[in-house]
Order: structure tokens, then sequence, then C-alpha cells
């Protein structure tokens, strides 16, 4: 859904010293770092939408918060870079209820039944995961830098 990028020539721009595997390491940790960030303030964004997100469902066993994750941080094979992706949990598990966060991301047009057309009104979207992304687009590289650099100061006091 929201897929954020770098690239590992941004790391020897940083520090040149560092093998390959040490560069993956830190932009592993860089990015980690930024999606914890992106996924604490869409939880926030959604708190603050509705009530009770913590609240356990029995029916699904799970809460609304839960459907908000991030991703592994992969390393593309060809090019090298560092990709990860936060989302929303959209499938319809066996035991989770966190599919229903689409509807409140997005909202919903007008909901009537199929044999007496009766009203079943719309859910307003509150963009509660777009405005987490949008805010953080802008804080994203310099987040990215500062955590690259505390991560080579990591692998440098080490050796």
């Amino acid at each position: 859904m929201n897929d954020i990028i770098c690239n590992v020539a941004q790391a020897y721009r940083y520090n040149t010293e560092l093998t390959t595997k040490e560069v993956e390491k830190t932009l592993k940790r860089g990015m980690s770092k930024v999606m914890r960030k992106l996924v604490k303030d869409a939880k926030a964004n959604l708190r603050a939408s509705f009530n009770n997100v913590n609240k356990r469902n029995p029916k699904f066993n799970d809460t609304l918060i839960q459907g908000v994750r991030a991703s592994r941080v992969f390393v593309d094979k060809q090019d090298g870079s560092v990709y990860s992706f936060a989302k929303i949990k959209k499938k319809r598990d066996k035991g989770s209820g966190a599919y229903r966060l689409l509807f409140l991301e997005q909202g919903t047009d007008i909901r009537k039944t199929r044999k007496t057309h009766a009203n079943r009104g719309s859910i307003q979207g509150k963009w509660f995961f777009k405005r987490a992304v949008e805010s953080n687009q802008g804080a994203f590289e310099s987040n990215m830098i500062s955590a690259i650099n505390e991560a080579i100061d990591k692998i440098n006091a080490s050796r």
C-alpha cells in the first residue's frame, strides 16, 4: 500500500569504509526505525479518530489497533535496494476483525439492503493512515539519515 524504498548508495555517501553486508545492515536498521515511527503515528491517529480501538472484540479475538503494522525490511537481490511497507490488514482471515480498518480509513457509500432497499447508512472516511504517511514523507529522509548514522556508529564501536 505505502512502499518506502531506500537505495544502497545513500549509505555509502555517509561512510565508505563499510562492507556491503554492513551497508545492508545499516539500511535495514534505519528502515525499520522509520517504519516503526510511521506505524506509531498511524496508531495514534486511529486512537484519536475512534473510541475503543484497544478493546478486544470477542467475535474475532483481536483489537483494531493490531491491524496496523509494518512488514519486515527486505533487500532486493537484483539492485540492492532496501524496501519495506506499512499496511492496513485487508484480508479477512479466520479470527481477525482487522479487515474493518479499510472501511474506517476510506469510508463507504450509502449501503442498502437488496430486497427492501432499506438504508443502512454510510461510514465517513477518517484517513488516519494516509495522514500518518503524508506527515512522515518530509521527515522520512532525515530520519533515515540519522538512523543510518546511528547504525554506523554501532558498527564502528563494535570493531
